[in-house]
């Protein structure tokens, strides 16, 4: 039994031992059902609100990636350095923003041309850049529901997540935010496998979502990890709904016309940002 099951079990004990002591006069906000050795639920109208299960992010968690993280033995100083000048752009374009003009700069899109350049290593590097600025949070989402490399990352496979929300299995967007060893840090993962899951990325309970976002969580950095654009409609979709993206390139692999492509298929209104990855940082000496 996943730890996530043993979760939603010992919610459900608490749940019927509180109605026993109540009298048995509670009600449920609807029913609670097992299919498939899944479990779907919902909150129980007297019971406590759900806690999710904390995502352990340390050295065994994204144990493919160089990662950066403030104060943790585990961060690399060049990377931090390098992620450090990513960030604050990032952050001077939400800041500088004006409303009347650029709207929603704090949900940004990570995305590539192609599979495997390094885009998800890009996302999880800036999201842990960003949670160690003291007056910002960071949410951390897998939109690239196909591959699920971020979630698989931190064993969140059998997490409810954002395919979960938007095939309306879950109800409410805090029923999926599942926080962090990382104070400042919050994921979304993938969620369940559905044969329909590009269709649910390209839906309008998925631009309604985003917008919920950009609104409920005005003060949070939201970061997507997206598809790559030329082998998805998903990531051109969800660029109508962010404001920034950040558009990742593998040095000597990616060719100009893909990257010139997928650019262009993007919204205009986007302020977009290219990363080269793979690069071998060169400083001056002397």
């Amino acid at each position: 039994m996943t730890i996530i099951k043993k979760a939603v079990v010992k919610h459900r004990q608490y749940a019927k031992a509180h109605l026993l002591n109540q009298g048995g006069g509670g009600e449920t906000s609807e029913a609670t059902q097992d299919r498939d050795d899944n479990v779907h639920y919902s909150l129980v109208a007297v019971a406590p609100r759900q806690t999710n299960p904390v995502i352990e992010i340390g050295s065994d968690a994204f144990a493919n990636f160089d990662f950066v993280s403030g104060g943790h033995s585990f961060g690399h100083s060049e990377i931090i350095d390098e992620y450090r000048i990513i960030k604050n752009r990032v952050l001077w374009h939400i800041d500088q923003a004006d409303p009347a003009i650029s709207q929603h700069q704090n949900l940004l899109m990570v995305s590539s041309a192609n599979k495997g350049e390094g885009k998800t290593f890009t996302a999880v590097n800036l999201a842990l850049s960003l949670a160690t600025e003291a007056e910002r949070t960071v949410l951390l989402i897998d939109a690239d529901c196909v591959s699920r490399d971020l979630t698989q990352s931190v064993s969140m496979s059998d997490a409810p997540g954002l395919i979960n929300y938007l095939s309306g299995d879950v109800r409410d967007i805090s029923n999926i935010l599942h926080p962090t060893t990382i104070p400042n840090l919050k994921l979304i993962p993938a969620g369940d496998r559905h044969m329909l899951s590009s269709e649910l990325l390209n839906s309008q309970r998925m631009e309604a979502f985003t917008r919920e976002l950009a609104e409920r969580y005005d003060d949070r950095i939201i970061i997507f990890d997206t598809p790559p654009v030329l082998q998805s409609f998903e990531s051109i979709a969800l660029s109508k709904s962010v404001g920034q993206a950040l558009f990742v390139v593998e040095r000597f692999k990616t060719r100009t016309r893909d990257v010139e492509r997928a650019i262009q298929s993007l919204s205009q209104h986007l302020k977009v940002g290219v990363v080269i990855n793979k690069a071998k940082s060169e400083r001056l000496r002397g």
